[in-house]
């Protein structure tokens, strides 16, 4: 199920990432995700279940 989830995020969100790299640029498309990911990890950590 987690696998399939991520490749299915990563189909669904192409355009998008597509769409942003033409607008702003690889750069800063590149360092979007990088904010994104880093905020979902540190949120991950913080919210642990016990």
């Amino acid at each position: 199920l987690v696998g399939s989830l991520t490749i299915g995020t990563t189909f669904f969100l192409s355009p998008v990432a597509g769409i942003l790299t033409d607008k702003i640029g690889i750069q800063m498309t590149t360092f979007i995700g990088g904010a994104l990911a880093f905020g979902g990890m540190l949120l991950s950590s913080i919210f642990s279940t016990r």
